[in-house]
């Protein structure tokens, strides 16, 4: 890891990473007085394993230097490269995320200081990583749930969403079986017309949950400052938020066996709502995974950030690099990030099941 984001307070205690000039010289970026330029190469594999033993060295194994997220001379990087996504084509360097929010199961007066805790985390960086203490046995419940689903043949391929419509599932395509995903889910509703609501109740209350929580949000950030909602807590054009709309609660199962989902960001055209709405401006996932371990099980949700708010949030940033935070899908753990504007991807899980439940909020002007 490199060394954490500036948590807007006290120096951090962890110990600190390598320089930026010692990040510039393994990425091949040249430094200049006026900062960095990217690296005009891509690196080699013997490159990458020099420059994490440099890093190492010097840092005092707090630095993690990874290769590109998407390798710089495949079909997929001449389709991003001259997209919001072309960031994944530099090395990323990871950084330790801020300390979890911890948030009650239940939304009382006190409540308030959590939600506003989150809403000024989105706001100012993009996303909030939250831990929930919800009861082990509701989780267990959950869990039970979603896997059921997946093991009577409920989910299944889902295409992606452009300009508010629905593309048809993917075929193969590279490391994926899918086109840019390995998973597979289903949407439930929980009304009437949901053949999956009597097998779904404990699903059905962390749904309720999420969504009282996403529209605590947008009130939370409607709220704040303009000063304090000016990286990333506005819509397009600077306008404060207002909660809008909310869509089915999506249930995903990656099983095992190195499934993924490459990088994207879920709502990068406005959901084709122009004259209504923002689309998607915010995700909610909550994770059902027991006892899980990055380095054994693999699957962390990897949010990239904006470069804007590299810089100014991450410690010897580099723009010659994406900087990047793991979140690991452990049960309880609640991720909250801007639909609109954080690129993000799974990495490989390697043979548990990975659940997961997920909500996008839309957002209008206020």
């Amino acid at each position: 890891y490199s060394n954490t984001f500036d948590h807007g307070g006290a120096a951090a205690s962890a110990p600190r990473c390598a320089s930026s000039r010692t990040i510039a010289r393994a990425l091949g970026v040249h430094m200049r007085s006026g900062g960095a330029k990217a690296a005009t190469h891509v690196p080699t594999d013997s490159t990458w394993h020099a420059a994490k033993l440099e890093l190492q060295t010097e840092g005092n194994g707090q630095a993690l230097i990874l290769p590109p997220s998407v390798d710089p001379m495949s079909q997929r990087a001449q389709e991003i490269k001259q997209t919001v996504l072309s960031a994944a084509l530099l090395p990323t360097i990871l950084y330790r995320p801020p300390p979890p929010v911890r948030i009650s199961p239940y939304f009382t007066r006190s409540s308030a200081q959590g939600i506003s805790r989150i809403a000024k985390s989105v706001a100012r960086r993009g996303f909030c990583v939250c831990e929930c203490s919800f009861d082990s046995h509701l989780l267990q419940r959950a869990a039970r749930e979603a896997l059921e689903l997946y093991t009577g043949d409920c989910m299944a391929v889902h295409g992606f969403v452009r300009n508010g419509q629905k593309l048809p599932p993917p075929k193969p395509c590279g490391q994926f079986r899918y086109g840019n995903r390995d998973d597979v889910c289903v949407m439930l509703r929980f009304d009437e017309s949901d053949p999956h609501r009597q097998r779904t109740p404990t699903l059905a209350q962390f749904d309720e949950y999420l969504e009282k929580l996403g529209v605590g949000i947008f009130d939370a950030m409607s709220r704040l400052s303009n000063r304090e909602r000016e990286s990333m807590g506005n819509g397009p054009s600077g306008e404060a938020l207002c909660y809008t709309s909310r869509g089915d609660l999506m249930v995903a199962c990656y099983p095992g066996e190195n499934t993924a989902h490459g990088v994207h960001i879920d709502n990068a055209d406005g959901d084709g709502r122009e004259g209504s709405d923002f689309g998607r401006v915010l995700t909610l996932i909550i994770y059902l995974n027991e006892a899980w371990e990055l380095e054994r099980d693999g699957g962390a949700l990897r949010l990239h950030l904006p470069a804007s708010v590299a810089r100014t949030q991450c410690r010897e940033y580099n723009a010659g690099a994406s900087a990047a935070v793991d979140v690991c899908p452990s049960a309880g753990t609640i991720a909250i990030f801007r639909a609109d504007r954080i690129m993000h991807e799974v990495r490989p899980c390697s043979q548990r099941y990975r659940l997961a439940a997920s909500v996008w909020m839309c957002a209008g002007p206020a």
